[in-house]
């Protein structure tokens, strides 16, 4: 190698690693480094998020969340907001040059500009841009981080995704009845039982209506899908009964009731009356809680779930007290011919007796025959 190829490698070299130190250093002394984590999360009233368009989420004197409808915020979404942005230490610098803003993202068209307050006072301010390796990056002022463990997508939330979908708030575990009206249906009452299994009161229904094998396992089913019942979205404008089909003599009907506790709340009542209405575009379903004024849409599927006319809780299953592995005999016949698997207990293995024994094909094997017997369901 020549003197003067040497001397140019060398000298690139110390410009890459110049470069490099200068995109990654961390911060001089005197500036400012970031860490949310003292953050006061009793003492935040408001949270301000700009980047699919401005939402704002505050806190009223209750110490519930609201949009700026009025709304009530999705809990879940925005303490995991919250808790994400105590997370946020400034690692790396990786530039505090404007010009390249716009690479991470961090910049005002494609950056999530969060504000946190607590009373008046600013308590958190930050875009959000996209993933880094090994975390994302954060603009606080003009400086830009690389912070790990955190991402856009707790914060970049349209306004409906904001919102608070959950319907019924109380604990499902405390369900006690549920009764079900649906059109041109024998309405019926289910009930849970103290071991926990639910069973169908027969009062006021004929004998012909009663099944001759209740599911106990597709009732709870039901209270389950009711109880964990989340909507589309909330209509700004109640487009009538005549559209939604939501008048009382017009709706499927399910009223759930809960066992006596503490006091409910406006929100979370000791009954709740779910009314299913017309299909709106073929998606999706008018619904309405009987006492609040908000006409909601839920998903098709989801409501065809809660319309389970009493005979869809007949239980099919042929043996339905079949359990596969306490069997001790088992006879296969076609025709004249037969074969015998028997064990002593439980633990032995089976022996063959047959009318035939040279013949293959009636050598069955027992652990997939009694799997097969056991998931056969009657039509």
């Amino acid at each position: 190698m020549s003197k003067r190829t040497a001397v140019t490698l060398a000298l690139f070299v110390a410009l890459f690693g110049w470069a490099l130190f200068s995109r990654t250093r961390a911060p001089e002394r005197g500036m400012s480094r970031v860490n949310l984590a003292n953050l006061e999360m009793e003492a935040v009233d408001k949270v301000v998020v700009a980047g699919r368009g401005e939402i704002t989420l505050s806190k009223d004197g209750e110490g519930a969340w609201h949009l700026p409808s009025g709304r009530n915020v999705d809990p879940g979404l925005l303490n995991t907001a919250l808790e994400a942005a105590r997370s946020i230490v400034s690692g790396d610098l990786m530039t505090e040059d404007p010009q390249r803003f716009a690479d991470f993202e961090v910049d005002d068209e494609k950056g999530s500009h969060v504000q946190i307050f607590a009373g008046t006072t600013l308590a958190a301010d930050f875009i959000m841009g996209r993933m880094v390796s090994g975390g994302s990056a954060v603009r606080v002022g003009n400086a830009v981080y690389k912070v790990i463990n955190i991402f856009n997508g707790s914060f970049a939330h349209a306004e409906n995704e904001w919102l608070d979908k959950e319907v019924v708030k109380r604990d499902p575990e405390q369900a006690r009845t549920l009764q079900v009206a649906l059109r041109n249906q024998p309405a019926y009452r289910l009930q849970r039982q103290d071991d926990g299994g639910w069973s169908l009161d027969a009062n006021g229904l004929s004998p012909s209506q009663v099944p001759k094998r209740f599911d106990g396992g597709a009732g709870r089913m039901l209270v389950m899908s009711l109880s964990s019942l989340r909507i589309q979205e909330i209509l700004d404008v109640d487009p009538g009964a005549q559209v939604t089909g939501l008048a009382a003599s017009q709706a499927d009907r399910l009223l759930l009731s809960f066992a006596a506790g503490e006091a409910p709340q406006a929100d979370a009542p000791s009954t709740l009356e779910l009314r299913l209405g017309h299909a709106k575009d073929g998606h999706a379903v008018y619904a309405q809680v009987v006492g609040r004024s908000e006409i909601y849409l839920i998903d098709e599927g989801t409501a065809a779930s809660l319309r389970r006319p009493l005979s869809d809780l007949q239980d099919l299953t042929l043996m339905a007290a079949f359990v596969p592995q306490q069997v001790r005999t088992m006879v296969v016949r076609n025709g004249k011919k037969w074969v015998k698997l028997s064990r002593p207990n439980d633990h032995d293995p089976y022996t063959l007796a047959s009318s035939e024994p040279s013949e293959a094909k009636l050598q069955v094997d027992m652990q997939k025959a009694f799997a097969r017997a056991g998931a056969v369901r009657g039509a």
